[in-house]
Parts: structure tokens; C-alpha cells; sequence
């Protein structure tokens, strides 16, 4: 839990395996706007991220959910793969 959250029961996300209703997501991101439109971005850039490599022609593939919200620099003439749920927390530069 942390700490802003103290006295307050603990929010349950997709990554404790929950699956919430858009209602309640709309309802958590207007109670904490900075949160959603930080997950946002980083649900952006991961799109982004994909389209990106696709037109450069890097081989790159990722599941779902990717979140960047640092760097991504990929080098080598190999294939990157990210599974699902994966979150770039830092700058990562996956060599191949």
C-alpha cells in the first residue's frame, strides 16, 4: 500500500488479476486524474513504440499492455519479444 494510501483500502488493478468495468475505471481516473493520464502516456508510447519499429522494419513484437515510460532503444539484427503486461520502467536497450 502506499503511503498517500494509508486508511484507505488497497485499489485492485489488472495486475492483481482483476478485471474492472469501464464505469469503475472512469469513476478511479476521475479520483486520481495523474494516475490516468500517466498509464495513458505509457499505453501510448507503447503503441507508438510498435508503429514505430513496424515502419523502421525493426523485428520487434510485444503483447498486450505494453507501458513504456522511459527510453526503448532496440539494437542487433535479431527479434525483440516482450510478453504481455511488460513495463519499461527505465532506459532499456535490448541487444539481439
Amino acid at each position: 500500500m502506499w503511503p498517500d494510501r494509508v486508511g484507505r483500502p488497497p485499489v485492485l488493478g489488472a495486475s492483481e488479476g482483476v478485471t474492472r468495468s469501464p464505469l469503475a475505471l472512469i469513476a478511479h481516473s476521475l479520483r486520481e486524474p495523474g494516475v490516468a493520464i500517466r498509464e495513458g502516456w505509457a499505453i501510448l508510447k507503447g503503441i507508438w513504440c510498435r508503429a514505430w519499429c513496424r515502419v523502421r522494419g525493426v523485428q520487434f513484437r510485444a503483447g498486450r499492455n505494453l507501458r513504456i515510460d522511459a527510453r526503448l532503444v532496440i539494437r542487433g539484427p535479431g527479434t525483440v519479444i516482450f510478453g504481455d503486461n511488460v513495463r519499461v520502467g527505465m532506459t532499456v536497450t535490448p541487444w539481439t
